[in-house]
C-alpha cells in the first residue's frame, strides 16, 4: 500500500491536524514513528497532494484497525449504536433548530441504524459475530470493533 511513497512530506504539509501540532498518518509516511491514525480529519487534503498516488485513506484505515481507539472515539460509536448519532440527540434538537431559524428534522431511530449497521431485529449482527445491539451499555460495546473498543483481538 505505501510501496510507492517517496516520504517527500507533502501530505503532512497540508495536514491541519498536523498544523496544530498534531501527529497523524502523515507523520508516519514522512518516516516519523509517532503517530495517531485517529487524528485524521478525512479532509482528503494529503490525498490532493501525494505525487506518487498512495491511498494514504486506506493506510489510515488499516492503521485504525491496529490502533485502538481514544475514549472520545469510542463514547461516539457507543452512541451511534444507542441513539443513531455521535452525540446523543433528543427530541429537544428540534426545539433549538427552531429558536435558529432552521427546519425542523426528522431523527433517524436507533433501531433503524442498527439495521443500517447490518443487525437484525434482535440485535444480533448479521455477519455471524456475537453481540447485542441494545441500551445496555455493556451488551452494545460488544457490537463495536475490537480497534474501537480497545480489545485486543
Amino acid at each position: 500500500m505505501i510501496e510507492n511513497c517517496t516520504r517527500c512530506g507533502l501530505c503532512r504539509e497540508v495536514c491541519p491536524a498536523e498544523k496544530l501540532g498534531g501527529r497523524t498518518i502523515t507523520s508516519l509516511l514522512s518516516g516519523g514513528d509517532e503517530y495517531s491514525a485517529w487524528l485524521c480529519s478525512c479532509c482528503q487534503l494529503c490525498q490532493e497532494v501525494c505525487p506518487e498516488g498512495v491511498d494514504i485513506h486506506q493506510v489510515m484505515m488499516c492503521e485504525r484497525r491496529r490502533e485502538p481507539a481514544p475514549d472520545p472515539h469510542r463514547g461516539g460509536f457507543e452512541n451511534v449504536l444507542r441513539y443513531g448519532y455521535a452525540f446523543p440527540i433528543t427530541g429537544d434538537i428540534n426545539a433549538m433548530r427552531s429558536a435558529h431559524g432552521l427546519d425542523p428534522v426528522e431523527l433517524i431511530s436507533a433501531e433503524r441504524v442498527r439495521l443500517l449497521l447490518h443487525c437484525s431485529q434482535s440485535g444480533q449482527r448479521k455477519s455471524g459475530t456475537s453481540g447485542r445491539a441494545t441500551d445496555n451499555h455493556q451488551e452494545t460495546k460488544t457490537l463495536i470493533p475490537h480497534s474501537v473498543s480497545g480489545q485486543a483481538k
